[in-house]
């Protein structure tokens, strides 16, 4: 004779149990994505804010007045011929230009600016450096930022550097 389960209503063994915590597991399954994707596009609107914020400042000194009198190489340098470059190494190639920019960008005419961002870990700051014949410049940028953080700082102060410098042509070399 079966035996009528009063919490379900039904007949079959087994059917007595409850559902529900299955329920709020899922149900806090889909808070938690919920969550989650709030914190994404929270992220990613902050993140869209300090890029346009970046961009703004990086164009706003690119067209002050001491940028519109230089004058930008807008050449092509046929430095390796189409048919060798396939016959030469990758690191042949990336070391071909140097000694060209120099010769056709002479040191005496150009201020040659070299920059880069570094990381040091967890424990270290990122740092932005920007190097000169005529001056070294180190800045902690601080903890909670990386590589790309240091590199585009560094770019960003050669920019206020040469604002600043008396009128000559500058390389900036990124």
């Amino acid at each position: 004779m079966a035996t009528v389960d009063s919490r379900s209503g039904s007949t079959h063994a087994g059917h007595h149990m409850n559902a529900g915590p299955y329920f709020e597991m899922a149900d806090m399954r889909d808070r938690q994505t919920v969550q989650i994707a709030q914190f994404v596009i929270g992220f990613w609107t902050v993140l869209h804010s300090f890029v346009c914020v970046l961009v703004a400042t990086l164009l706003s000194i690119v067209n002050s007045e001491p940028w519109r009198r230089v004058e930008f190489f807008e050449g092509h340098l046929p430095l390796v011929s189409e048919d060798s470059k396939k016959y030469c190494l990758d690191s042949e190639l990336k070391y071909t230009p140097l000694p060209t920019m120099h010769e056709s960008f002479p040191y005496d005419s150009y201020l040659h600016i070299y920059t880069d961002g570094s990381f040091e870990g967890v424990i270290r700051n990122a740092r932005a450096v920007i190097y000169s014949i005529n001056f070294t410049l180190s800045y902690a940028i601080g903890r909670p930022f990386d590589n790309f953080d240091g590199e585009t700082a560094a770019i960003s102060l050669a920019l206020v550097k040469i604002k600043k410098c008396e009128e000559r042509k500058y390389l900036l070399f990124c």
